[in-house]
Parts: C-alpha cells; structure tokens; sequence
C-alpha cells in the first residue's frame, strides 16, 4: 500500500483549486485502513467544479473481509461500486462499509448546496417522496 506521507502528497497535489470545504477523508483508524484499501481523490473537470468538491476512487483486493468506518462529511455523494449505484445525502452517524474479496468505488462528493433544494426547501412542482414524477 502507499505510505501515509505519500497519500498526503497525494491527496494534496490532485485537490481542486480554489477553497475546499474539506481536506482529509472521514476514515476512522486510518492507519489501519490504508492497509486494506486505496483512497484517492481526484480534481473534477472544470466545468463540475462548481458544484463537485472531488471525485474520489478507494479500491481493494483483500484475502480476509474488512469493515471500514467512516465519519462522512455533510455532503452528498453520488458513488457507483461494483455492485451497486447509490446517491447518499447527509448521514449523521458513522457509516461501516463491509469490504469482501476485490472490488472498487468511484464516487463524486458534491459542494455543500451544490446538489439543489433539500426536502424542506422544495421549490413548487417537484416531486415529492409519494409523487415521484415532477409535474410540467
């Protein structure tokens, strides 16, 4: 795996310009995940900066199954796995992400407010949990 003083290096070389709202990832035990997994980040095209803070890529080939345990950022990330697609919003406890044989995720962490009206603000005519279709 990479050493922690090289992933610093890493992570501070491929940050986007400009004020980032967050500067290390949320992985509890760091030390110890960085032995089981490859974290990365990666500066998002030019025209997503505005709204994309970073696109991120952790990826693994382990003999013995891992829970990783994250602190996420309040964010909303878009990830695709090799399994599944998923959009997570604001989490507010720790998130475990069981990690089996090998495997990868790609995922983009939006801007705080880049990812449009929250469910209190809804702006007229969008869909609702119960009316899924927006109305025209």
């Amino acid at each position: 795996m990479v050493a922690s003083s090289d992933r610093k290096a890493l992570r501070d070389s491929v940050d986007p310009p400009g004020p980032a709202t967050v500067s290390e990832p949320g992985i509890l035990h760091p030390t110890l995940a960085a032995q089981r997994f490859d974290y990365r980040r990666h500066v998002p095209d030019e025209r997503l900066r505005p709204f994309v803070e970073n696109i991120w890529t952790i990826t693994w080939d382990l003999q013995e199954p891992f829970t990783a345990h994250v602190l996420p950022y309040p964010s909303v990330n878009a990830s695709v796995t090799n399994e599944q697609a998923d959009v997570t919003g604001l989490v507010r406890r720790r998130y475990d992400r069981h990690l089996v044989g090998k495997g990868y995720v790609v995922g983009a962490r939006f801007r705080p407010g880049a990812s449009g009206p929250g469910p209190r603000t809804r702006s007229p005519g969008s869909p609702t949990p119960s009316d899924p279709s927006p109305r025209c």
